[in-house]
């Protein structure tokens, strides 16, 4: 159970991080992170959909 918090503290934090880089950033920089988001899970449906078709 104390590894669960530990983790559940890592991530709050993680977020914490990332809420405030987010906020720091300039409008061009976030576009420029989402469009790296939606890329990266763009290619990853792409990769389950093929894998599921060979099978």
């Amino acid at each position: 159970m104390k590894g669960v918090i530990l983790l559940t503290v890592e991530v709050a934090q993680m977020i914490r991080r990332f809420v405030g880089e987010w906020y720091a950033m300039t409008k061009k920089q976030r576009e420029e992170v989402v469009d790296h988001l939606v890329a990266g899970i763009y290619n990853d449906v792409v990769e389950v959909c093929h894998e599921a078709r060979e099978e």
